[in-house]
């Protein structure tokens, strides 16, 4: 059948009552009927929306100046790019030579701190060293940005799957990886070479603090300038690695996640001789290489990476991955191109005004939000209005940084593409901070909220059938789109936001009682989720400390798009059956969005890292707490979606 999802596509399972299983109920003939694609370890509605404009996106970049036209501008650049990923036979021949000059660099090396130097220079390149690091919002401090450095290095998914027995086996797959990684890389006796990264790899692995129960890093970060980091005097060099990292000013915040990290990778560092340092980098390099090197390198990273981890049948095919590679460089650009096909007139208004409905509908229900003191409940509301949403489309044109680009060079094409968006980041230090700056170009298919701008993002690629019709069907454009954006809005105001006011600064507005009880209600959701063990994952459940955050999304923002479409069925004069029927609809469209499909593999790696729960339990784990569920399709205490009053959460 054909993978796409259109605005008619709702085909309920009359074997299975709603009160019963309602995630069954609207997807159970889809569930049956839909193949995963081979090159596919998971589908669902994002993920076929996402194929949808990728396939627009890949007849703007293929129509971009061919070959033969004048260089210059970003049309010619975008091109330069596709096509020296489409030359496969331009790849095989330059290939190996190419790889092996951007190991000569490593080989090279002389010393710990010209090591250090490099590595700083090879992080603009999007080589990983032992930390990671990126430019962000400050929160605390001067309302600028800051360098943050995170705990990193690592090529497996997390650190605890270097230690402990339980992961035996995925080591020993991980090392035969490297092995054959190192031959084809022409790394001198490959087999030695893979046993040397794999022990420093696993060092810097238990230098990494690991996460709690709920994912996140919690030991308390470091706050210094570049040039108290530089002066450090620990063993690593941190003056030589910002040199090669750019022109970092000296008075510039730096942020180490976490804290002791600093500590244990001069440990890491010391303990490591120079020659297993240098082979651990060159591994990393091949690593990063590996998705844009000749066919043999590439086979080996997607047998691990895609058929060992998530289970994978085969690779996406070429002109989809060349896709992604042009967006990774030229995102914004190709994005302008895309808007111009793609962005029909009055989506934006449409859009926008759906958006002041839901905000709306959000102020009526944090009003009743009796749970909160006073206080609370003014920084709430004040919060809410300080909420700036970006809908559609960045209001600046992208900057159009100079970039060499040749389509006879992929590596070069990727070096230098990734140091172009690097250093555009590095820029932003010492600038005050922009609340209309974007984390993706218009054509990507998510949806976003970020605490230290208080921020809403919609992009553009979100704003057309299944999820939003301008001018067309308001029940799924509540349901759908509704549900999205509000998902994103109660980030605000859960436990992380309540640490963040409206200007996005680092604020506690709750009090010592807001706090507890926020506690005492989402450890009913905890409890919940902890309960549910997804079909084919060996008996594994869900984290309900990991997932709660995301579990509180989906409840407040289902609650809440459900309010403003009662207030727009008010509005319409809708009553008696014809308003069951349009809220009925209503739930129905919104749980079609948790269609997906996985492999076992997908599913045993989100279980043991997505803050997401699995999609069934993100659709029947949500809808027992939503009242007017209970009332559209007659839910009573002894049906199975039922979840007794006392267990039910809300912070509205």
């Amino acid at each position: 059948m054909s993978s796409r999802i259109t605005a008619d596509d709702v085909d309920t399972d009359p074997a299975t009552r709603p009160q019963d299983d309602f995630y069954t109920y609207a997807n159970g003939h889809w569930t049956d009927t839909f193949t995963l694609p081979d090159h596919r370890a998971e589908v669902t509605m994002l993920s076929l929306l996402a194929e949808k404009v990728q396939d627009d996106v890949v007849a703007v970049i293929r129509s971009s100046p061919g070959p033969a036209t004048a260089r210059g501008g970003p049309g010619r650049q975008i091109a330069d790019l596709y096509a020296g990923f489409m030359d496969e036979a331009r790849i095989e021949e330059r290939g190996p030579a190419d790889l092996a000059t951007l190991l000569d660099t490593v080989r090279a090396v002389a010393d710990r701190v010209d090591l250090a130097r490099l590595m700083g220079r090879l992080q603009r390149e999007g080589v990983g060293g032992p930390v990671q690091a990126t430019v962000a919002t400050d929160t605390a401090g001067t309302r600028g940005y800051l360098l943050t450095l995170t705990q990193s290095g690592l090529a497996l998914p997390s650190s605890t799957q270097y230690l402990g027995a339980a992961h035996t086996l995925l080591r020993e797959q991980y090392a035969e990886h490297q092995r054959r990684m190192m031959e084809l890389a022409c790394q001198p006796d490959p087999q030695n070479a893979a046993e040397a990264v794999l022990r420093t790899e696993t060092a810097l692995a238990a230098a990494h603090t690991p996460p709690d129960t709920s994912g996140r890093i919690r030991a308390q970060a470091l706050t210094c300038t570049a040039a108290e980091l530089a002066s450090t005097g620990g063993a690593f060099p941190w003056n030589a690695w910002l040199e090669g990292l750019g022109n970092i000013p000296r008075g510039a915040p730096v942020q180490v996640r976490p804290g002791p990290f600093l500590t244990a990778l001069d440990e890491w560092w010391t303990s490591a001789d120079l020659e297993a340092l240098k082979i651990w980098l060159i591994w990393m390099r091949v690593h990063e290489a590996a998705p844009f090197g000749p066919g043999a390198v590439f086979a080996e990273n997607f047998r691990f990476y895609g058929q060992v981890l998530p289970g994978s049948r085969r690779p996406r095919p070429r002109w989809m991955r060349a896709t992604s590679f042009v967006q990774s460089v030229f995102g914004d650009e190709v994005g302008e191109l895309y808007l111009e096909e793609h962005l029909a007139p009055g989506t934006l208004k449409a859009a926008e005004d759906l958006v002041g409905a839901l905000v709306q509908a959000y102020r009526g229900c944090l009003e009743q939000a009796s749970w909160m003191a006073g206080s609370t409940h003014a920084a709430a509301l004040a919060k809410l209005d300080a909420i700036h949403f970006e809908v559609g489309h960045p209001r600046d044109a992208a900057a159009n940084d100079e970039l060499h680009t040749d389509p006879a060079d992929l590596l070069g094409n990727v070096c230098r593409g990734r140091t172009r968006r690097f250093v555009r980041q590095l820029r932003r230090l010492g600038e005050p901070v922009d609340r209309s700056e974007w984390k993706v170009p218009p054509q990507a298919v998510t949806a976003y909220y970020r605490h230290g701008l208080n921020q809403v993002v919609v992009p553009a690629a979100l704003l057309q059938q299944p999820l939003f019709e301008a001018g067309g069907d308001m029940t799924r454009n509540f349901a759908l789109l509704g549900s999205i954006v509000c998902h994103e809005m109660s980030h605000a105001f859960d436990g992380r936001g309540s640490r963040y006011d409206g200007d996005g600064r680092t604020r506690e507005w709750w009090t010592e009682a807001d706090r507890a009880e926020y506690t005492r209600r989402t450890a009913l959701l905890v409890e919940q989720y902890d309960r549910y063990v997804p079909a084919g994952a060996d008996g594994q459940s869900v984290s309900g400390a990991r997932t709660v955050g995301e579990n509180i999304a989906d409840i407040t923002g289902l609650t809440v798009a459900h309010a403003a479409f009662a207030a727009h069925m008010d509005a319409r004069g809708l009553v008696d059956a014809e308003r069951v029927a349009e809220t009925r609809r209503f739930f129905v469209l919104w749980a079609t969005m948790w269609r997906a499909k996985r492999t076992p593999g997908r599913m045993l790696e989100r279980l043991a890292h997505d803050r997401h729960a699995p999609p069934q339990f993100r659709c029947n784990g949500v809808l027992g707490h939503v009242p007017a569920f209970y009332a559209a399709f007659s839910v009573t205490e002894n049906d199975p979606m039922s979840i007794r009053p006392s267990a039910r959460f809300t912070l509205l």
